[in-house]
């Protein structure tokens, strides 16, 4: 079972990487130019041949290269099919509602990966996250007053917090994507879980400027997406969350 589960969340990774590089800023997610039409490579536009898209192995084969014009191929394909098939193959195993939890993970690591290429945070995918959290208090039962306190004190928590670092910094700290990204997350994952998550994702959004620094990659006036950290911080949570609260937090 985990061997097919590896090998479905290979194809669910390709596919991630195609909606993710396809995806114009301002433009919708889910269109017939961006979920449509023959994979091709981004240099010479040849248009690839099915054993040129076989996750994983048809880029080991032809050594991270183009088979046409030999020039260098990104390596968010082979990375992101490798963490999408470890998502299918082992949450199941630690986390329960795994279903759920697995599509929300697709759905920030999408998030990450667009992000990280245009600074942009597309609306139908917080929208698409909010969505989960719906799932989650309907499973509770949509008229039972306790499945909905911790979601929505969740979502004001969110907004609160990065909505506060909008307005003082004036855009300039937080974008607003960030803000609905973070608002959605809350709902999600409810409270307490939206405290540790904030905390580990401006960890981590910290310990990567710091390192651009040092290296000179960017300086102070430079802008660093935080999209992904709060993807990634989302994703620790789903595995350790419950670990972490108990832990260090003392919530539960």
């Amino acid at each position: 079972m985990i061997f097919w589960l590896f090998a479905l969340g290979l194809a669910v990774g390709s596919f991630l990487n195609v909606i993710s590089l396809r995806y114009k800023a301002g433009g919708h997610l889910f269109t017939a130019d961006v979920l449509k039409g023959r994979s091709h490579c981004p240099y010479c536009q040849k248009t690839l041949r099915w054993f040129e898209l076989v996750p994983l192995l048809s880029f080991a084969i032809q050594m991270g290269r183009c088979r046409h014009c030999r020039h260098s191929l990104t390596w968010q394909y082979p990375i992101v099919e490798v963490i999408t098939a470890s998502v299918f193959a082992f949450v199941p195993v630690y986390v329960q509602a795994a279903p759920i939890w697995i599509v929300a993970i697709l759905v920030l690591i999408l998030i990450a990966l667009i992000d990280a290429r245009l600074s942009v945070i597309p609306d139908q995918l917080n929208l698409f996250l909010l969505f989960l959290g719906f799932v989650f208090i309907g499973i509770k039962g949509f008229q039972n007053i306790n499945a909905w306190s911790p979601h929505l004190i969740g979502l004001a928590a969110g907004l609160s917090f990065l909505g506060l670092i909008f307005v003082v910094s004036r855009g300039r700290a937080m974008g607003m994507g960030d803000v609905k990204m973070a608002a959605a997350l809350g709902f999600l994952f409810a409270w307490p879980k939206i405290v540790p998550l904030l905390m580990t994702a401006f960890m981590l959004g910290g310990l990567w400027a710091t390192i651009v620094l040092l290296s000179r990659k960017k300086t102070l006036k430079d802008a660093i997406p935080f999209g992904p950290f709060l993807a990634l911080a989302g994703v620790l949570v789903v595995i350790w969350g419950d670990l972490v609260l108990r832990s260090f937090y003392g919530f539960l």
